[in-house]
Formats: C-alpha cells, sequence, structure tokens
C-alpha cells in the first residue's frame, strides 16, 4: 500500500487551508451557473504541442504555481504563457478577459484584466491579436512540417 509522507501532506495542508474559503466560493458560484471549466484545452492549442490552463471561473483564467521562490522574471514568463492560452483561445470559447495566478505557497493570489495587461480595450485588440497569433502559429507548424518533409527526403535518399 502506497503512503504519502507526513512532511508531504503538511505543505499540502499549509497550502490548501487558506485557499480553502476561495475555493469554496468558487465552487458555490459554479454550482449557481457561473462558467466552470478546470484544465481547459484550447482550440489552437495542438498547434504548440498541447496548453491548458488549470481553470477558467467566470471569465477569469488562472494557473495554480506551488513554487518555492517567486521572481520577476519567472512572473513575466508566468503571464506570458497566460496570455499565450488567451490568444490560443481562437473562438473565444471560455470568454476570457481576466487571468490569475495563484501562489498558495506565498499565500498570494493576483489577477489581471487583459486590457490591463495589452494596455487597451480588449474587445477591440483581442480579435486581431488572435488573428495574427493564429497566422504565426501556422507558419510555425507549415514550417515543422517542411522541415520534417525535407528530412524524410533526405532519409529516403540514403
Amino acid at each position: 500500500m502506497m503512503s504519502i509522507e507526513e512532511p508531504r501532506l503538511l505543505d499540502i495542508a499549509r497550502m490548501h487551508i487558506p485557499l480553502s474559503e476561495l475555493l469554496a466560493d468558487w465552487s458555490r458560484a459554479a454550482a449557481e451557473g457561473l462558467p466552470y471549466q478546470p484544465n481547459q484545452a484550447f482550440l489552437a492549442g495542438l498547434a504548440v504541442g498541447g496548453a491548458d490552463g488549470d481553470l477558467v471561473i467566470g471569465d477569469l483564467l488562472l494557473d495554480l504555481k506551488a513554487r518555492e521562490k517567486v521572481t520577476n522574471p519567472w512572473l513575466r514568463g508566468a503571464l506570458f504563457q497566460l496570455l499565450g492560452y488567451a490568444l490560443l483561445d481562437i473562438n473565444d470559447l471560455y470568454g476570457v478577459r481576466r487571468v490569475g495566478i495563484m501562489l498558495p505557497r506565498q499565500i498570494h493570489f493576483q489577477t489581471w484584466s487583459l486590457d490591463e495587461l495589452f494596455g487597451a480595450n480588449s474587445e477591440e485588440v483581442l480579435p486581431g491579436l488572435r488573428e495574427e497569433f493564429t497566422a504565426l502559429l501556422r507558419e510555425m507548424v507549415d514550417a515543422g512540417l517542411d522541415g520534417m518533409r525535407s528530412s524524410e527526403v533526405e532519409k529516403s535518399r540514403s
């Protein structure tokens, strides 16, 4: 029988307890009809090898990060990851207009509106940004396929 070491259980409890009220609020809101989607997949996610956030609740895309150390470069990367996820939702299925990072080890939860991060009205800029992002993804996929075809041709010649 497998068991979990006591220090790990204590670590999990230490992270969970301060967040339990917020998680309970979200559970109640979801039960009352607020859109809730855990581990959602984005339509264009396959183009980057798969991409999913931890959960969408309402218009908030949230990633849970259980890190020991949080640095500015790491935070910048995490925000770019979330913005990438928002752009990968090319059909706006989830209606993401805010992104958030939950840091249970630091007992911190922060959200940003896409308006704030883009420095513009997201309703106005998202369609164009998604089109540009989709075009870039198509170029990357096509280049990858062309590279694969070239290597197959080289293999067949040898």
